[in-house]
C-alpha cells in the first residue's frame, strides 16, 4: 500500500511541521490539559489528537505510531469509498476504487498520514451511510444516525468536514424533501451536533473562535479567471503532480495537463451516469457532483486564494475521484475487459509515475531526520533548545518531550519558552537547508555577541551549545552628566535619559543609512554594553547598524555591529529579539564617546526611533536593588501563559482568555525600574507589556487623543502616576473633561492645580439645564445671542454630563422652531465625531461646540431651540421613560432680517 511507502520513506523520519502539532497535543491530552498548540486553526487535529492519546499511553514511538494510526483510518475510509462504489456500480467498481486508492499521487498518500487522513475518512464514511439512507427500501434508522455523527466528528475534526456537510445536507434536501423535517432530518441533524459537541462546547470557552475565524474577510477574493485557471491547475497538481516531492520540475506542466484531463473526463462520465441511470445512481452521482462543487467554491474562496501549493484544500476530492474511477472502470469493462484495464491503467499512470518521483525525492532525506539532532543532543548532554518553531516542534515529538526546543518567541507553545528560558545552559539549533535562519548567519551573529560558544554538525543540523557572556563585571552608568546629539530632531534628545517608557525620540522621517546618535559620557570609562530601547514604536528599529567609541569625539573605532539578527544576553545564554531592543556586547573599551550608526535605510519606510539609552561600565557599581521585584513580575507574566501561547498566524482568532494579572505585572517591573533606574531589563519588560496591553503609539485610539486613551490603560493597570502624566498631556485638549478630572485628582503641586483648575473651567456651562436623559444628564449650554440675521451664523455650547456607560455611538440633534411652524436642524456628531459616545466615561462631561447655521430664506421672529442624542442606527431618541420628553428647551434667539453686515447679534445673554 502505498500509505506503508510513505510512512517507511526516509522523509517521514523527518516529521513534516504540519502533524507535528497534533502529536504534541495528543501529548497534552496524556498530562490532562487542553490541546492548544495550533491556535492558528484550533479545530484543526484536535479530534485525531484524542484519537492518538490512548496509544501514546502505551509508550510507542510518536512518530510511527502517528503514522499507523493514520494508516488505520485511512484504511475505513477506503473501506466506504469501497462500499459507495460497489453500491452504485457493482463489485468490479468498488475494487477498482480500492485499486486507485493505492496507487494515487504522492501529495495524497503523503497528507493521509495527517488529520487529513481523519476528516477525509470520516466525511466518507457520512457519504456511504447517506447514499445507504437515501436508496434503501425500507430504510433503517442506523444509516442516518451514522451519517449524522460522522459528518459532526469530521467537522471537528478539520473545517474541510464542513464541505461534506454541506454536500450531504444538500442532497438530503434535494431527495426527502418532505420527510427532511421529520424523523430522519431530526435525527441526522441529533448526529451532527452529538458528533461535533467537543467543538462547540470548546468554541463557547473560547470566545466562538472557529465561527469568527470561517466569517472573517481579512483577504482579497480573486478575480474570476484567476480563480478558475487556479482551480484547475490545483485539481491537475492534486491528482497528478505536486513538484514539492520532485526533484527537478521537468514534465510537471504536461502531468498537471493530464490530471486535469482525467478529472474533466471522470465528472462527464458522472454527469451520463447521473441523466440515464436509476435512482440510485442519479442519488450516488447527485452526492458526488455536490462534494466537488462545494469543494471547488470555498477553495476559490478561501482566504489562501487557490495555488497548488495549498492543494490539500482540495480534499475532499480524494473521496469524488476515486468513486468515479471505480465508475468508470467498471463501465468500460462490461463492454470489454481490455477496455476496462485501459481505463484503469490511464487513472493509476499519474500516481505511479509521481510516486516514483517521491521515491527519489524521498532518499535525499535519508539520516537527515529530527532522529540526528536528537542523538547528537543526547551525546552532548543538552535537553534544552532554541530553535524555529518548524525545527523544535518535530524534535520534540521525535523525543516525546524528553527533549524540549522551543520557538524563540514561544510559539506555539508559551511552556517550551518558559522551560528553555529557565535552562543553565540551552543550546541554539538551526538547520541549513530550512535556512530559519541559516547557520553561518547565526554564527556571524553570535559572534557579533560576544563572548564564547561551540557547534557540531548533524546531518542538516547544526547545534551551537556552551555559552559563556563576555568577561567583566560592572553596572550601568547614570545619564545625568551626559550630553546627547543626534542627526535630527536634537530637541526631543532629552526623552532619551528621562527613564519614562512612554517618551523617547524619533527622526520623524524613514529611517536611512547614516543616522546616527551619539553619546557624551562626561568622562573616560571602560564600556563594555550599550542598549537601546524602542518599546514607544517597537517596530523602528535598524536591521544594521554599528556602535563605535572615540576618546576625543573625532576619531572613531567600531567596536559592535548589529547584523540582521538581533540577540542579546539572558540568564547567561544568548537570547533572541527582534523587537523592541537594540544591544552591543564587546570587551570593556575606554570611551567617552559613544555613536550609534545606521547601515540600512528602511524598506518599509519606518522611522528610527529610541525611546531610552543605557550604558554599562566595567567599574560602575553594580545595582540589585530592583532584582526581587523584576522576577516577581516575570513569575506574574508567566503564570498567566500556562498552557496558552497567544502567538499565532491568526492572532486576532485567539481565545479571550488570558488570565494574566497584567496590572500585578506591570507595578512589578515599574517598581523593579525605579529601584534600578538605570539597568535596561525592568525597563524594557514594562515596555513589552504596554505594548501587549496596546498602550503604545497608539497611532489609531478611536476618539480623543492617545493621551486619554493611554491613560484610562495606565489606569486600569494600576500605574497611577503613569496615567496622571498622560492625562496632564491630554487636559486642555480633550472635548471630555477626564483627563483634566484624572490630573486634577492626582495633582499634588499647588501651582499644577490652579493650572488645572482654568482648565476644567471649560466645562463649566453658562447656563444650567440638568436635563435627565438616562445615561445622559443635558447639563447645561454655553451662551445664545440674542438676534441672529438670516443666513447668518452661531455656536452653541452643549455639556453632556455621562452618568453610566453607553454601548453604542449617539448623534446629537438640534432642533430650532418658529413663527407658522418654521423649523431648521443642527444635527451632529458630538463633539465633531472626536469623542464618540461609546468612549464617555461615567462622571465626565463633554463639552459639545456646534455651528448652527440659519437658513437664508427662513421666517424672522423668535426661536426656541431643543436639543437631545438620538440612535441613527433606529433613529430613536434617547430619553430616560418612555412617553418623556425626549428634547430638551436650552433657549431661544431672535432671527431678523439680514443687513448684509454682521452675522449674530451684538448682545448675549
Amino acid at each position: 500500500m502505498s500509505r506503508l511507502a510513505v510512512l517507511h520513506s526516509p522523509y517521514w523520519d523527518e516529521i513534516p511541521y504540519e502533524p507535528a502539532p497534533l502529536g504534541l497535543e495528543a501529548l497534552a491530552v496524556l498530562r490532562g490539559e487542553t490541546p492548544v498548540l495550533y491556535w492558528g486553526q484550533p479545530y484543526f487535529g484536535t479530534f485525531f489528537s484524542y484519537l492518538l492519546a490512548p496509544f501514546y499511553a502505551l509508550g510507542t514511538d510518536p512518530v510511527r505510531t502517528f503514522g499507523w494510526v493514520a494508516i488505520g483510518v485511512a484504511v475505513c475510509g477506503a473501506a466506504a469509498v469501497y462500499g459507495f462504489a460497489r453500491r452504485l456500480w457493482g463489485e468490479p467498481a468498488g475494487l477498482a476504487a480500492l485499486a486507485y486508492l493505492a496507487v494515487p499521487s504522492a501529495y495524497y498518500s503523503y497528507h493521509t498520514l495527517t488529520a487529513y487522513a481523519v476528516f477525509q475518512a470520516l466525511g466518507s464514511i457520512a457519504c456511504f451511510a447517506a447514499l445507504a439512507q437515501l436508496v434503501d427500501r425500507p430504510t433503517h434508522p442506523r444509516w442516518v444516525w451514522l451519517c449524522g455523527l460522522a459528518l459532526g466528528a469530521s467537522t471537528w475534526c478539520q473545517q474541510l468536514g464542513l464541505y461534506y456537510t454541506l454536500a450531504v445536507g444538500g442532497v438530503f434536501l434535494a431527495v426527502e424533501r418532505r420527510r427532511i423535517c421529520g424523523a430522519p432530518g431530526g435525527r441526522l441533524a441529533a448526529g451532527f451536533f452529538l458528533g461535533s459537541a467537543p467543538l462547540w462546547t470548546w468554541n463557547a470557552l473560547f470566545d466562538w473562535i472557529t465561527v469568527k475565524n470561517f466569517l472573517a474577510g481579512d483577504y482579497a477574493p480573486v478575480s474570476l479567471g484567476l480563480a478558475w485557471s487556479g482551480f484547475c491547475e490545483s485539481v491537475g497538481s492534486l491528482v497528478a503532480a505536486n513538484p514539492q516531492f520532485w526533484l527537478d520540475p521537468g514534465g510537471y506542466a504536461a502531468w498537471v495537463r493530464y490530471g486535469e484531463l482525467l478529472v474533466a473526463g471522470l465528472l462527464v462520465f458522472g454527469a451520463a451516469q447521473g441523466m440515464a441511470g436509476r435512482r440510485e445512481l442519479r442519488v450516488g452521482t447527485g452526492l458526488v457532483f455536490a462534494l466537488f462543487v462545494v469543494t471547488a467554491f470555498f477553495y476559490a474562496k478561501s482566504r489562501w486564494g487557490v495555488s497548488p501549493t495549498f492543494a490539500r484544500y482540495l480534499l475532499p476530492l480524494a473521496t469524488v475521484v476515486p468513486i468515479l474511477v471505480g465508475g468508470a472502470v467498471a463501465t468500460a469493462a462490461r463492454r470489454s475487459r481490455p477496455l476496462g484495464a485501459a481505463v484503469m491503467l490511464s487513472a493509476l499512470l499519474p500516481g505511479l509515475h509521481d510516486h516514483l518521483r517521491y521515491a527519489r525525492w524521498s532518499e535525499t532525506w535519508r539520516d537527515q531526520s529530527a532522529r540526528a539532532a536528537i542523538a547528537a543532543l543526547d551525546r552532548l548532554g543538552i535537553t534544552r533548545a532554541y530553535a524555529h518553531n518548524r525545527i523544535s516542534l518535530p524534535i520534540n515529538l521525535a523525543s516525546r518531550e524528553r527533549i524540549i526546543v522551543s520557538d524563540y518567541y514561544g510559539v506555539p507553545y508559551m511552556p517550551y519558552l518558559n522551560v528553555v528560558d529557565d535552562a543553565a545552559a540551552p543550546a541554539i539549533i538551526t538547520h541549513e537547508i530550512l535556512q530559519i535562519p541559516h547557520p553561518t548567519e547565526l554564527a556571524r551573529a553570535l559572534g557579533v555577541l560576544g563572548g564564547h560558544f561551540r557547534r557540531l554538525k548533524a546531518g542538516p543540523y547544526w547545534i551551537f551549545y556552551d555559552f559563556r557572556p563576555p568577561s567583566g563585571g560592572g553596572g550601568w552608568l547614570s545619564p545625568a552628566q551626559w550630553k546627547l546629539d543626534a542627526v535630527a530632531e536634537r530637541g526631543d534628545l532629552a526623552r532619551l535619559v528621562d527613564r519614562d517608557v512612554l517618551s523617547g525620540w524619533s527622526t520623524n522621517r524613514p529611517r536611512a543609512a547614516g543616522d546616527w546618535l551619539s553619546v557624551d559620557l562626561g568622562a573616560t570609562r571602560p564600556i563594555d554594553e550599550v542598549h537601546l530601547l524602542c518599546a514607544l514604536r517597537i517596530r523602528d528599529i535598524p536591521h544594521g547598524a554599528v556602535l563605535e567609541t572615540s576618546l576625543d569625539g573625532r576619531t572613531w573605532t567600531v567596536r559592535s555591529r548589529l547584523d540582521g539578527l538581533n540577540w542579546y544576553w539572558w540568564n547567561g545564554h544568548p537570547k533572541l529579539d527582534d523587537e523592541g531592543r537594540v544591544s552591543f556586547y564587546f570587551d570593556p573599551t575606554p570611551a567617552r564617546h559613544l555613536r550609534v550608526r545606521v547601515l540600512d535605510d528602511s524598506p518599509e519606510r519606518r522611522n528610527w526611533s529610541v525611546t531610552e539609552i543605557f550604558v554599562r561600565a566595567a567599574d560602575a557599581p553594580e545595582n540589585h536593588r530592583g532584582e526581587a521585584d523584576l522576577r516577581s513580575g516575570l513569575l506574574a507574566e508567566r503564570r498567566g501563559f500556562v498552557g496558552i501561547s497567544y502567538h499565532s498566524l491568526h492572532a486576532p482568532y485567539a481565545p479571550a482568555v488570558d488570565s494574566t494579572a497584567w496590572d500585578e505585572v506591570a507595578r512589578a517591573y515599574l517598581r523593579a525600574a525605579r529601584k534600578s533606574p538605570d539597568d535596561p531589563e525592568p525597563l524594557y519588560r514594562l515596555g513589552r507589556v504596554l505594548w501587549m496591553r496596546e498602550l503604545l503609539w497608539m497611532k489609531g485610539c478611536p476618539g480623543g487623543g492617545p493621551d486619554r486613551c493611554r491613560g484610562l490603560g495606565l489606569e486600569a493597570l494600576g500605574l497611577d502616576d503613569l496615567a496622571a502624566t498622560e492625562f496632564a498631556r491630554c487636559a486642555a485638549v480633550e472635548a471630555g473633561s477626564l483627563c483634566v478630572d484624572r490630573a486634577l485628582g492626582r495633582a499634588r503641586d499647588e501651582v499644577e492645580r490652579a493650572r488645572l483648575r482654568d482648565v476644567r473651567r471649560r466645562f463649566e456651562p453658562a447656563s444650567a439645564l440638568g436635563a435627565d436623559l438616562g445615561a445622559v444628564e443635558l447639563s447645561g449650554r454655553g451662551t445664545l445671542p440674542d438676534r441672529v440675521e438670516a443666513g447668518g451664523h452661531f455656536t452653541l455650547e452643549l455639556f453632556w454630563k455621562c452618568r453610566q456607560p453607553l454601548d453604542r455611538d449617539l448623534a446629537a440633534f438640534v432642533h430650532a422652531a418658529g413663527p407658522g411652524g418654521a423649523r431648521f436642524l443642527a444635527d451632529h456628531s458630538p463633539a465633531k465625531g472626536t469623542l464618540p459616545t461609546s468612549l464617555w466615561q461615567p462622571g465626565e462631561t463633554i463639552r459639545d461646540a456646534v455651528e448652527v447655521t440659519v437658513p437664508a430664506g427662513v421666517s424672522p421672529g423668535r426661536y426656541t431651540l431643543s436639543a437631545g442624542l438620538w440612535n441613527p442606527a433606529r433613529r430613536s431618541p434617547l430619553s430616560r421613560f418612555l412617553g418623556a420628553t425626549r428634547a430638551v428647551a436650552v433657549g431661544s434667539f431672535e432671527v431678523v432680517p439680514p443687513t448684509g453686515a454682521a452675522t449674530a447679534g451684538s448682545a448675549e445673554r
